[in-house]
């Protein structure tokens, strides 16, 4: 039921606003996707992170493992510049087709001005992912800034960038840091019942992936 609420009212969070972003660097690569054997696969990214790492314009990244279900991955990453080798495409190479599905592959920029993904690992923090795209890119950017600022008010939201692709009309992801699963869903339904942020959770055109996750991995090192 919480997670069908979560689906309804779309994102858990909104950090910022997605007020033509400047390109400001650095670029927020999101990939997530499934894979055919998850207990092998954050050994099997270890191993591929020292390539990744050594390419050119790379700064950091995080790996994540979903909650809920446990084929379920996701890598968020930070480069000088969009990676025009890492397509759609190439990420399915990249993991020597272990992977059965690429939910969600593309580049954002955050229009908060959180751009440090170290905040994302706290002690126990729990990661909300949310991809979405929306009705009405206008009512997009006058509303998500109010429900971030509204979130700031709960003791367990931790960190979070918003996410705006930088293909118009790509699409939008919340990459939040809770302190756990159940404080970011009672977070939530707080907020999606103030009538202040109705016009943000109506304007959901799309959800393409909302999980909750965990961190598995920094930079090619397993936690």
């Amino acid at each position: 039921m919480k997670k069908t609420i979560a689906m309804m009212g779309i994102s858990l969070a909104a950090t910022g606003t997605a007020v033509a972003v400047p390109q400001v660097l650095p670029f927020v690569e999101v990939a997530i996707y499934r894979v055919k054997q998850p207990a092998l696969h954050p050994v099997l990214v270890k191993d591929r992170m020292e390539d990744v790492k050594a390419t050119p314009g790379f700064i950091s990244s995080i790996h994540l493992r979903s909650l809920a279900e446990p084929d379920l991955f996701a890598d968020i990453s930070l480069w000088e510049d969009t990676n025009v080798t890492r397509t759609a495409k190439s990420m399915d190479g990249f993991f020597l087709n272990e992977s059965t599905e690429l939910t969600v592959f593309g580049y954002f920029q955050s229009a908060s001005s959180i751009t440090v993904l170290d905040q994302f690992i706290r002690p126990g923090a729990i990661i909300e992912l949310a991809a979405y795209s929306v009705k009405d890119i206008a009512i997009q950017e006058e509303s998500r800034l109010g429900v971030y600022l509204e979130l700031q008010n709960s003791s367990s939201f931790y960190t979070g960038m918003a996410l705006s692709s930088v293909k118009t009309n790509g699409g939008y992801v919340d990459f939040i840091a809770w302190a756990s699963q159940s404080a970011a869903e009672e977070t939530a339904a707080k907020i999606m019942a103030m009538s202040a942020h109705q016009s943000f959770f109506q304007n959901t055109a799309e959800m393409a992936l909302f999980d909750f996750f965990t961190v598995y991995e920094q930079n090619g090192l397993l936690k």
